[in-house]
């Protein structure tokens, strides 16, 4: 491992210092708390969702004070990782056979600091790199502990490093249960303001008389340049939101050519037909050429707002109604002259702006609690690399 050690530091093999797969006696017959693989959290968080079963032959075992390390791709790539604070009556659970179990050793690893060395993106890295099987089932062997080596500290640093990684953890807890609860309150908005927009009989008005324009580039990829005018594909375009990422451009001498059809405005609606299919965004304020896949939507000022226009599209009912008059097999499509057919109900503009206001207004919230999610989990890994590798002292409270 690179990097010198602090002084009274050690450098082992993960396997010496933390017990892997640790014996666990379960009782002879009756149920036990289980934890399947859905359940496990992310990143180290505590696990909270343990339900009841029957004791089975196969299985992880676990108690309380363990790490468990999701194994199998693709959940060791995306960070499922529990830490096992409690379970009632002190008993052994049951879980996942995907499960790595992980425990402190006595004397040399505490329980939390095992949590963040499994954590830590260079001991994930490494153990994802030593996955064995074929493609798509591939998993991290036991064995793969044998062969990563990490620093140990004394006993005393330990539980001060884990106790600013657990501050970190506790912060992003909270702002990520924010934005899950926001992002349920908009559910039930949506349940609120949009319960009645898609008529049951054929009624209501077709989205084609409600729009001034539908912008649309099929065919023929538009020409890619390293650098240029932004352009903006299917890819880009999320749940409520533009995704900067992947970053394509076409040539700044090739806009006015490709863009022929139409230029899109501020207040235009971002809609992809098709992989995936449903996803709105407002189109930018900034100059943008637009790909494939997508239609740009633009409201009639005088019948539809550009708000209600998008969380319209976004609700689950106008959803299941796109979903039903999509084609195709292999990845489902809709084309755009059943698009603009589709028939909704809107209420007056007045409403339509009160709606889309509450519904920004929750969505931004959920936004910013995301960004801020985004950047506790950078910070976390950037102090893990520091705190983990002994690069950086906590220091001893005076």
């Amino acid at each position: 491992m690179s990097g010198e050690a602090q002084a009274g530091w050690r450098a082992m093999l993960f396997s010496e210092a933390v017990a892997i797969n640790p014996k666990r006696q379960l009782p002879r017959e009756g149920q036990v708390p289980f934890l399947d693989m859905a359940s496990l959290p992310l990143n180290g968080a505590d696990v909270s969702v343990l339900t009841t079963r029957e004791i089975s032959s196969g299985g992880s075992k676990f108690q309380s004070g363990d790490t468990l390390f999701a194994r199998i791709t693709p959940c060791a790539e995306n960070g499922k990782l529990g830490f096992v604070q409690s379970i009632n009556g002190g008993q052994v659970a049951q879980g996942s056979t995907e499960f790595i179990v992980m425990a402190g050793r006595d004397g040399l690893t505490l329980p939390e600091y095992v949590r963040c060395l499994a954590g830590w993106s260079e001991v994930r890295d490494q153990a994802i790199g030593l996955m064995e099987g074929t493609s798509g089932r591939q998993r991290v062997p036991q064995s793969a502990f044998d062969e990563i080596e990490v620093l140990i500290p004394p006993l005393e640093e330990q539980r001060r490093i884990a106790e600013v990684l657990r501050s970190v953890d506790e912060l992003l807890s909270v702002v990520e249960r924010k934005a899950e609860q926001g992002e349920r309150t908009l559910s039930a908005y949506f349940a609120e303001a949009f319960a009645n927009a898609v008529p049951q009989d054929g009624t209501g008005v077709a989205l084609d008389d409600l729009l001034s324009r539908i912008i649309d580039y099929r065919g023929v990829p538009p020409p890619k340049a390293p650098s240029g005018v932004p352009l903006l594909t299917a890819k880009n375009v999320r749940f409520g939101y533009l995704d900067p990422e992947p970053r394509e451009f076409i040539a700044e001498d090739d806009y006015e050519s490709w863009m022929r059809r139409g230029i899109p405005a501020v207040g235009d609606v971002m809609f992809t037909t098709e992989a995936p299919l449903g996803n709105v965004a407002d189109f930018p304020n900034y100059r943008a050429a637009l790909g494939q896949r997508t239609l740009t939507l633009r409201p009639d000022p005088v019948r539809l707002t550009s708000s209600y226009l998008k969380w319209l599209l976004l609700s689950p009912y106008a959803q299941t109604l796109i979903e039903r008059h999509a084609t195709g097999s292999t990845a489902k499509g809709i084309k755009q002259t059943t698009f603009r057919k589709l028939r909704f109900n809107v209420p007056s503009l007045a409403n339509q702006s009160e709606i889309g206001a509450v519904c920004d207004s929750i969505w931004a919230d959920v936004v910013a609690s995301r960004a801020q999610s985004s950047a506790l989990i950078k910070l976390r890994g950037l102090l893990s690399g520091d705190l983990l590798s002994g690069r950086v002292k906590v220091p001893v409270p005076v």
